[in-house]
């Protein structure tokens, strides 16, 4: 029950906005995040979470709501050491971003755990893209100079990362994953003369070309992640000029043809792994 002249609804009741920056349920009164609802008068959520971080209904932003905050209502955004969280990764990864630049990825179901180096960078503050993104609304944004400057694409059933798991950037980190007898691996990849030979002209991985793409042994799961950005020489053929100027985004904001970020992330189990880069093999030439 709220106490006297300790409820600011009476002067505020036009302001919607409330605790964090949260939207108020009118029919409850409290404090309307993604998943669930929080009364901040007593600091405590009225369900569980969802995430499966905590057990108690009552317990938020690890018990300390002053410091701490939980912009979903789904998982802390700062974990017990303080070092930033991202809860990208639904209900198969949790990643955790270091104070040092690195983030450190944690199967739930396993409990497996590695590090990304520098992950950080790009990972966090991308834009999460839905299922319904696919590359050509990517190109379309880059040359339109529209849309998120970077973009984050996860999970395995996202229609663009089951393209990207038989690409021939993933193939060959595939190949090197495998002759570094499992061990993390990175990719530097190219597109090469033979390229758009491999490629339809309009496709995923045309649009892709070349990528830095990393695998990840997470026990009996493997986390792949390719990264890439458009640029206007990415998209040129300048094998013999190479001269195009690449325009960058200030704050977000930048004209047609101006960079864009974009990760992709999903797991696969070992067998998944082992099956798609035998697919590749028997599919097509992987000399080239």
């Amino acid at each position: 029950m709220p106490m006297p002249g300790r409820n600011n609804d009476a002067n505020q009741s036009e302001y919607r906005y409330k605790y964090q920056g949260q939207e108020k349920d009118a029919e409850t009164g409290m404090e309307a995040f993604e998943l669930r609802l929080w009364d901040a008068r007593i600091g405590r959520w009225l369900t569980t979470d969802p995430a499966g971080q905590y057990s108690s209904p009552y317990l938020g932003m690890g018990n300390n709501p002053i410091s701490r905050v939980d912009p979903d209502g789904g998982f802390d955004e700062y974990d017990a050491n303080g070092n930033k969280i991202s809860n990208l990764g639904g209900d198969e990864v949790d990643f955790f971003h270091q104070s040092n630049g690195d983030t450190r990825i944690v199967v739930r179901e396993t409990g497996a755990s590695t590090l990304i180096t520098g992950g950080e960078s790009i990972i966090r503050g991308y834009v999460q893209r839905n299922s319904d993104t696919n590359f050509k609304h990517l190109f379309r944004e880059w040359k339109q100079g529209n849309g998120p400057e970077n973009s984050i694409m996860y999970g395995s059933s996202h229609p663009i990362n089951e393209d990207v798991a038989m690409t021939y950037q993933v193939y060959r980190a595939t190949d090197k994953f495998y002759k570094n007898d499992e061990e993390n691996t990175l990719f530097t990849g190219s597109f090469g003369v033979f390229g758009p030979f491999r490629t339809s002209y309009y496709d995923t991985e045309h649009f892709i070309g070349k990528a830095n793409t990393s695998i990840y042994n997470l026990g009996d799961h493997r986390l792949v992640l390719l990264h890439d950005s458009k640029t206007i020489s990415s998209w040129t053929w300048n094998i013999f000029d190479g001269s195009e100027v690449n325009i960058p985004r200030v704050n977000g904001v930048g004209g047609p043809k101006s960079t864009t970020n974009q990760t992709y992330i999903f797991l696969l189990t070992k067998e998944q792994l082992k099956h798609n880069h035998y697919i590749y093999d028997t599919r097509f030439d992987s000399d080239w």
